[in-house]
């Protein structure tokens, strides 16, 4: 239990960091590997084209992975990504979230 507490702490400490001092940055989870393949007119391009359609919407210039969880309650694929700061980062999560949901095969 202490364990789940103190990863919970992390993610939120790492996240509120991002969010509130680096804007144009979003820290989000995946159950899904995506490999970065390319870069398009700036914007980066991937195995996935659920999360391409995200970078084009939103102008993502790079997607980096932060660190792999293989198994237990947080296992999955954790990023963090760079988009064009004239966008919301409440609307770019909200789609990261939405996409990643329904196209965990893809």
């Amino acid at each position: 239990m202490n364990k789940l507490i103190a990863f919970t702490a992390l993610m939120f400490f790492v996240g509120s960091l991002l969010a509130g001092f680096v804007e144009g940055n979003v820290l989000f989870k995946s159950d899904v590997l995506i490999t970065v393949t390319g870069h398009n007119s700036g914007v980066v391009v991937t195995d996935k084209s659920w999360f391409n359609v995200i970078a084009n919407d939103y102008q993502i210039s790079s997607l980096d992975t932060l660190f792999t969880v293989p198994t237990g309650d947080y296992q999955g694929y954790y990023y963090i990504t760079e988009f064009d700061k004239s966008y919301d980062l409440e609307d770019v999560i909200d789609d990261l979230e939405k996409e990643n949901k329904s196209k965990r095969c893809c």
